[in-house]
């Protein structure tokens, strides 16, 4: 990769034998206001991107719609890659499983998405959640009072959620106790999904873990 090139990375994707660099190529002349800003009325320009791509294609994972333009997050599951755009809307390719390509009718005002082994995740504008894909394991059994979230996180066949008040709801596969959620965790500013384990950052800069502990993960 050129010099130059390298300059314009916005980020980079590795996972599951697939590497995906974000390059930024400027600004288009139309500017928008961004989904996630709307309610403060922020002019932004549409970021002009390009993804590169090497690695496993095993079912279409680099088969990058060519008509793909200003993303501004990826996300890469299992077999399959979403990318999120300026415009609040989602893309998705590759997979082997026809319900993940299924977005939902209406899907928009999407400010983040994260996947899982075969499930895919978004958060809309306001802290609403969106999930499809494949529930053999329950990926898509939401909690009934998951409520509204800040931030969302999904790996392997389990997603983790943050609410506003900084406490954590998880759902999908328990086989590792990836989902039991030590009691009194408080004050979480971030998460983080691992393929059988879970991770939350306190505000106080500590760290909790919980789950699988084959390797020291928890």
């Amino acid at each position: 990769m050129t010099e130059s090139i390298v300059k314009r990375v916005i980020s980079v994707i590795r996972r599951h034998g697939l590497v995906l660099f974000l390059i930024s190529l400027g600004f288009d002349e139309s500017p928008v206001v961004a989904q996630q800003d709307a309610s403060l009325g922020r002019a932004y320009l549409h970021p002009e991107t390009e993804l590169i791509g090497w690695g496993n294609n095993a079912f279409g994972q680099l088969s990058i719609p060519p008509e793909l333009r200003h993303v501004v997050s990826l996300a890469v599951g299992g077999n399959h890659v979403i990318a999120l755009k300026s415009d609040g809307t989602v893309q998705v390719w590759g997979e082997t499983f026809p319900e993940t390509l299924q977005l939902p009718d209406g899907l928009s005002n999407v400010v983040a998405v994260t996947a899982g082994f075969s499930h895919s995740v978004a958060l809309r504008s306001g802290g609403a959640l969106v999930i499809w894909g494949n529930n053999s394991q329950g990926e898509l059994d939401v909690p009934a009072d998951v409520g509204i979230l800040t931030q969302v996180s999904a790996f392997g066949c389990h997603t983790l959620g943050l609410r506003p008040d900084g406490t954590v709801v998880a759902w999908g596969c328990n086989s590792h106790g990836q989902l039991e959620i030590p009691d009194g965790l408080r004050g979480v500013v971030s998460v983080a999904a691992g393929t059988t384990h879970s991770v939350a950052l306190r505000s106080d800069g500590t760290v909790v873990a919980w789950g699988g502990n084959f390797f020291g993960q928890s």
